[in-house]
C-alpha cells in the first residue's frame, strides 16, 4: 500500500511541475511576427478558479465570431517618430478597432488610425506611448510611467503591481487656460492558475494570469501653471485573464470581464503568420544622385488589377532611404512622391520606374526585400518655357468643394501631341486646386492619374500665347471613376487673386510666418495638413498680416495650408519641415 501511494504522489508531483511553467522575454510578442485573434462573445465557459492545482480548460467549442489582428513591426530610425519613440523596440500600426489581445490602455479608437510604441524584453512587455492619426492634434504622447502589459519572468504564483500615467494638454498658450487631460491606470498581474488549455487553435500548457486594472481619466482648467479646477472623466475597473504558453509570443486566449468577474467576450489564438520589411532607396532620373525628401506609399493590389487605396505611407530620408516594417505577403504597387518643392521637375515614380500604375512593377512580399527607384522627370519646360498657364481644380464626386480630399496623390500630367512626351505635372493642393505655366504654344492632352485610377481626357488643350487668359479644366472624382464633367469643361479665367501669400521660412524647422499681403480682411483661419490630408494644426484669428506660429510640432515633411479670409476667400500652397 505505501509503494503505491509512494507512486501516486510520484506522478502527481511530476504532473504538476509539467503543467508549471514559466513565461519568459522569448515568449513576448516581438518584431517579424502578426497573429489571428478570434473573438467569440459567449458568456457561457468555464474560466475556472484561482488554485494552487492544475486545471483543464476545454474553450474547443469556441465559435469565430469576429477577427482582430496584431501586427507587431520593429521600430526603427527610419519609422516615423522614431526620435520620440526610441525605448522602443517593437509598434503596432492601424485601426485600433482591428487591435486585439494586448491593446492597454492607448485610446487610438476604433476608426482611427495610429501608432502604438512598444518594449518588448526580458523585463516583460510595456507601453512606450502613442500616436493618433486623427485625434489629440496628432501629438506623439509618451507614457510615464509606461503600463506594463505582461511582467517576465512569469510562473504560478508571481505577481506585479504597478501605475502608468499619459496626459496632453490641449492648447500651449501659458498666458490664458489650458485644458490638461489625464489617464491613471493602477494595474495588478497575478499567475493565480496554471495547467492546460484546449481551443481550437491547439493544445497548450499554459499559466493564467489576471490582469486587475483600475482606469481613472480626468480633465484639468490650469493656466500659468496652476490647477483651477478638476473633474473625473471617465472611471472603470476590468478584469481580464490571460492564458500564456511558451513558444507562441502571444496569450493563447483572454478572457474579458467587467469589475464584477461577468465574462464578456473571449478571444482565443487562430493563426500566427510572418511579416517582412520592404526597404530601399529613391533616386533621381539619372540613377546615381538619391532624393533626400518626399514621401512612399505602399499600395495593395490584387490579381484582378483592383487597387484598395494606401496600405501605408512613409517619408523618404536623407540619402533616399525609406523602410516599412511589418508587411503581410501580399501584392503591392510601390510609389515614389518627391517632395514638389525640392523636384519641381521629377515625376512622382512607381516601383518599375513607370508614371503610370497599369505599367507598375507589383512587389510580393514573401520574404524581406530591398528595391529601388529612379525617378522620372519632365524638365521640358525648363529648357524651352513660354507663357501659357493651365489650372483646375480636383473635387470629390457631389461637386463640393473639400479641404484635405486626398488630392495629393493625383497627378496633373501635360502630354505634348496627345501621347508624346511627358511635358510637364502638377500636384493638386489640400484644397484639390492645380496648376501649371510656363507652357510654350502647341496642342496638349490633359489626363489625370490617380493610383488605381486613370482617365484620359476627351479634351485638347491649346495653348496661346497671344493672350493672357488661363485655360480652366476641372476634374471630379469619387472612389470609383474619374470623369471631366460637361459642364465645367474648359473655362477662361481672368481674375487674380486678391490675397497674395509668403512662407517665411520655407523650408522651416520650427519657427515659421505667413506673410499676407493685399486686399484688407477682418478674420482669418488657417489650416495646416499633412501629405495623406489629415488636419493636423488650425489656428482662427482676427487680422494679422503676420501669422506666426512658434515651436509647431510637426514630423519632417511635405505640409499643406489653406487660409481662409472672412469665411469665404482662401490661398493655400505647400511647405516642408526639416
Amino acid at each position: 500500500m505505501k509503494i503505491i501511494q509512494i507512486t501516486l504522489f510520484i506522478l502527481i508531483s511530476f504532473a504538476i511541475a509539467r503543467a508549471q511553467i514559466t513565461i519568459t522575454g522569448s515568449d513576448l510578442p516581438s518584431a517579424g511576427k502578426g497573429y489571428v485573434i478570434s473573438i467569440d462573445s459567449t458568456t457561457n465557459i468555464n474560466m475556472g478558479t484561482a488554485s494552487s492545482l492544475p486545471q483543464n480548460w476545454n474553450f474547443s467549442g469556441l465559435q469565430n465570431q469576429s477577427v482582430k489582428y496584431a501586427a507587431y513591426s520593429e521600430n526603427h530610425p527610419l519609422i516615423p517618430y522614431y526620435t520620440t519613440f526610441s525605448q522602443s523596440n517593437i509598434y503596432l500600426y492601424g485601426y485600433a478597432g482591428l487591435f486585439g489581445g494586448l491593446t492597454g490602455g492607448v485610446p487610438l479608437y476604433a476608426t482611427y488610425k495610429g501608432y502604438t510604441y512598444m518594449k518588448s524584453d526580458s523585463s516583460g512587455l510595456k507601453i512606450i506611448g502613442f500616436r493618433n492619426d486623427q485625434l489629440y492634434n496628432n501629438t506623439p504622447v509618451v507614457e510615464n510611467p509606461s503600463e506594463v502589459l505582461m511582467k517576465t519572468p512569469f510562473a504560478y504564483d508571481s505577481s506585479y503591481t504597478g501605475n502608468s500615467k499619459w496626459s496632453y494638454l490641449f492648447s500651449h498658450n501659458p498666458g490664458s487656460w489650458d485644458t490638461l487631460f489625464e489617464s491613471n491606470i493602477s494595474k495588478s498581474l497575478i499567475a493565480d492558475a496554471y495547467g492546460s488549455i484546449t481551443t481550437p487553435y491547439g493544445t497548450f500548457d499554459v499559466i493564467r494570469v489576471h490582469e486587475n486594472v483600475i482606469k481613472n481619466d480626468s480633465a484639468k482648467i490650469i493656466a500659468m501653471g496652476s490647477v483651477y479646477y478638476s473633474y473625473q472623466v471617465f472611471s472603470e475597473t476590468t478584469n481580464n485573464y490571460y492564458f500564456w504558453a511558451n513558444n507562441i509570443g502571444f496569450p493563447v486566449a483572454k478572457i474579458s470581464c467587467d469589475q464584477a468577474n461577468n465574462i464578456k467576450s473571449v478571444e482565443y489564438l487562430s493563426s500566427v503568420f510572418p511579416l517582412h520589411t520592404l526597404s530601399g532607396r529613391v533616386f533621381s532620373s539619372d540613377g546615381v544622385i538619391p532624393i533626400n525628401s518626399g514621401t512612399i506609399s505602399m499600395i495593395l493590389h490584387d490579381s484582378y488589377d483592383h487597387l484598395f487605396n494606401f496600405y501605408e505611407t512613409t517619408l523618404i530620408n536623407n540619402g533616399g532611404y525609406f523602410r516599412f516594417s511589418g508587411m503581410p505577403f501580399l501584392s503591392f504597387l510601390i510609389y515614389a512622391d518627391p517632395n514638389p518643392m525640392q523636384y519641381t521637375y521629377h515625376l512622382p515614380t512607381y516601383y518599375g520606374n513607370k508614371i503610370k500604375w497599369q505599367n507598375a512593377s507589383q512587389i510580393w512580399l514573401n520574404s524581406d526585400s530591398a528595391i529601388t527607384i529612379n525617378l522620372l522627370n519632365d524638365s521640358a519646360l525648363l529648357q524651352n518655357p513660354g507663357s501659357g498657364s493651365l489650372t483646375g481644380t480636383i473635387e470629390p464626386y457631389n461637386g463640393q468643394k473639400n479641404i484635405a480630399i486626398n488630392a495629393d496623390k493625383v497627378k496633373v500630367i501635360l502630354e505634348e501631341n496627345a501621347g508624346g512626351t511627358t511635358k510637364a505635372h502638377a500636384h493638386p493642393d489640400a484644397n484639390g486646386d492645380y496648376s501649371i505655366s510656363g507652357i510654350p504654344d502647341g496642342s496638349y492632352k490633359v489626363y489625370i492619374e490617380i493610383p488605381g485610377l486613370e482617365m484620359e481626357s476627351q479634351y485638347i488643350v491649346n495653348i496661346n500665347n497671344d493672350t493672357l487668359n488661363y485655360y480652366n479644366l476641372d476634374y471630379y472624382y469619387d472612389t470609383l471613376i474619374v470623369f471631366v464633367d460637361p459642364h465645367y469643361s474648359i473655362n477662361t479665367i481672368t481674375s487674380e487673386p486678391g490675397i497674395n501669400v509668403n512662407v517665411l521660412p520655407n523650408p522651416f524647422h520650427s519657427d515659421v510666418a505667413f506673410v499676407l499681403s493685399g486686399k484688407e480682411y477682418n478674420s482669418h483661419s488657417l489650416l495646416v495638413y499633412d501629405a495623406l490630408g489629415r488636419l493636423v494644426y488650425s489656428q482662427t484669428g482676427k487680422h494679422q498680416k503676420n501669422i506666426e506660429l512658434k515651436n509647431l510640432f510637426l514630423e519632417n515633411g511635405v505640409y499643406f495650408f489653406k487660409i481662409i479670409l472672412d469665411e469665404s476667400e482662401s490661398i493655400s500652397g505647400k511647405m516642408i519641415r526639416y
